[in-house]
């Protein structure tokens, strides 16, 4: 879909997307009083589903943005204004470190293995670490602590180190958003990070709850130096 909402040739495509959300029966989402045109949220399956559509940002991060200046999609952003996507930090990140997962899914004449293609670890991280410096969501940082502690220091570092962004033009970058987000969103227990999990966790002045999530992010952070991941 990115392709289609940065780069596309026609309206077609937007027409295309729209039904197709239709008939997963997703609605736009409604936030403060307004339609927010880059999330569709509804029920299939008997299963709660939220789309929301991103973009690598280009003014400011957390708005909706057109495609770039000049570009046909500019042109075609969508039948009366129907989609859209939310600017997001890092965003450019995700289709150089994507990885595919397979999963047995239920199809209408029974199942079959299905590939779907998400963003690596790497990249997620470097998306979280921008979102909680950039918004107040406490999920954000419970996130980070989860997916480390789900997966394991070790073995999430070493997902980290295969990802080919450190072999990209954006290996710098990279590495200073992981850095960021062990040495100082996660520097002390006074920091953004732990003071969101605790949060999150529904008791901010918790102290065992803010150096729980010190440690795990800082055993990953030790990980990554080990690998020469982080200077």
């Amino acid at each position: 879909m990115s392709l289609h909402l940065l780069d596309g040739e026609t309206s077609d495509y937007y027409q295309s997307i729209i039904e197709g959300l239709d008939k997963l029966g997703l609605k736009h989402a409604e936030r403060d009083g307004g339609t927010t045109r880059w999330r569709w949220v509804g029920r299939y399956r008997d299963v709660a589903l939220i789309v929301d559509l991103l973009c690598p940002t280009r003014e400011r991060p957390g708005r909706p943005e057109r495609p770039a200046d000049g570009t046909v999609a500019e042109r075609n952003i969508g039948p009366h204004d129907d989609i859209a996507a939310i600017a997001v930090s890092f965003g450019h990140l995700v289709p150089a470190d994507t990885v595919t997962i397979s999963r047995r899914v239920p199809a209408a004449g029974g199942s079959v293995t299905f590939d779907f293609p998400v963003a690596g670890i790497t990249s997620w991280l470097c998306l979280k670490a921008d979102g909680i410096q950039q918004r107040d969501k406490a999920k954000d940082a419970f996130d980070v602590v989860w997916l480390i502690r789900a997966l394991g220091p070790e073995d999430a570092a070493a997902a980290i180190a295969t990802s080919p962004l450190f072999d990209s033009e954006f290996a710098d970058e990279t590495r200073d958003q992981l850095t960021r987000l062990v040495d100082d969103l996660f520097l002390d227990t006074d920091s953004i990070g732990p003071g969101q999990y605790a949060t999150f966790m529904e008791s901010p002045e918790n102290t065992v709850l803010r150096r729980d999530a010190l440690s795990a992010v800082h055993l990953l952070g030790g990980e990554l130096r080990r690998r020469s991941i982080l200077r």
